[in-house]
């Protein structure tokens, strides 16, 4: 079926391409991605609640490349944490959304070409072409109507229920339980003629409680649940067992002697190391950081090297939905630049193997392998 805001997406970058790629700065390639997004928040604190909040919105950003495959940029502004999302309208008014993707692109354009230097140095990384690629066209299907609501009043109860397990102590100064669940539509779409639609549901509950200590310290601990929708999440008996390890904790911290600064080994959770192992290692093998002077280069010329104990095998693998039954949240079909994702061996047995790779080249001039993502907004 045809879904119309991608082809008002889709007729105003074939509109804008065609004039941009005939400037003296000329325009090869460029992109829109929108997310357009609903989300619903609901929050209890000491066995009330605090805020009901929903939410619709559509946000816009957009990618340019100026030169050619061979030799570009995205400018700058793009690289370093000055691209913002656009808000466009959430209605399918298509003369306010072509004005302003008009208006957008315009600013874009200038911006990038502001930095665009057509005698660049060959060598230089940042002024490199992307891979060119085929068009793929991939459309998920529509969204079930009973995933596009939850019933409100009992996700209140149950949130009041869990939250007033803090009240009654005067030295609890959080006690909240938060639910959150976002639904909606990831648009790509490009000027080699790529169109995709991906679904995106995820839901949350946040335990966030603190207890001040007797010398007036605030000491925090927080527990998070993930799964596809909100019946998926945890039940309210497992989650308050949680909320009662939780207090004992609390108690017992604010009580305890402080620990001495130390260096020597360190015992993680099984949750914290994830993002230990995540912060430490997995930005590191992201190709394009290697490609740029502001970030970590860890890995640039250690391929075919040991960088873990022989015994660690890691993988990424943006196409499996569960694991051990779970849900996994950052699963996905198609990358934030319309390259089909898939699994990656990126250590074996200690050695690296491969980098989470983008359309960006590196001197490895291997291609993009499904694996480029962005923090829009």
């Amino acid at each position: 079926a045809q879904d119309e805001f991608l082809n008002i997406l889709d007729e105003e970058i074939n509109r804008e391409f065609e004039h941009l790629s005939t400037l003296r700065t000329p325009v090869y390639f460029m992109s829109y991605h929108v997310s357009d997004m609903n989300s619903i928040v609901l929050s209890s604190s000491f066995g009330n609640l605090m805020n009901t909040n929903s939410d619709h919105s559509r946000l816009l950003n957009i990618d340019i490349k100026l030169g050619n495959y061979d030799s570009s940029t995205d400018g700058k502004s793009n690289q370093y944490g000055m691209r913002q999302a656009i808000p466009l309208p959430i209605t399918n008014s298509e003369e306010s959304i072509k004005q302003t993707l008009w208006m957008a692109t315009d600013i874009m354009y200038k911006m990038s070409s502001a930095s665009y230097n057509p005698n660049a140095d060959a060598s230089d990384k940042t002024q490199s072409g992307i891979q060119k690629l085929n068009p793929e066209t991939y459309y998920d299907e529509e969204l079930p109507s009973d995933i596009k609501s939850i019933d409100t009043k009992e996700w209140i109860r149950k949130l009041n229920e869990l939250s007033i397990a803090f009240k009654g102590n005067k030295d609890y100064i959080q006690g909240d339980v938060i639910l959150r669940y976002v639904y909606g539509k990831k648009y790509f779409i490009s000027s080699e003629g790529t169109k995709i639609i991906q679904n995106e549901v995820r839901a949350e509950i946040q335990i966030a409680a603190a207890i001040r200590s007797a010398d007036g310290e605030v000491i925090p601990l927080h527990q998070n649940y993930f799964a596809r929708i909100p019946s998926e999440l945890p039940d309210q008996q497992l989650i308050q067992s949680d909320i009662e390890r939780m207090t004992k904790t609390l108690t017992a911290l604010q009580t305890a002697e402080k620990a001495e600064p130390f260096a020597g080994p360190a015992i993680f959770s099984g949750g914290a190391s994830g993002v230990f192992f995540h912060e430490i290692f997995g930005h590191r093998i992201e190709a394009d950081r290697l490609g740029s002077e502001f970030d970590s280069q860890t890995f640039k010329d250690k391929m075919g090297e040991r960088v873990l104990p022989k015994f660690l095998q890691v993988r990424a693998d943006p196409t499996a939905k569960t694991y051990n039954g779970k849900h996994m949240t950052g699963t996905y079909k198609y990358d934030d630049q319309g390259v089909k994702s898939k699994e990656v061996t990126l250590v074996e047995n200690g050695i690296l193997k491969d980098l989470l790779r983008s359309r960006t080249p590196l001197s490895e001039g291997k291609e993009s392998n499904g694996h480029a993502r962005a923090y829009y907004g």
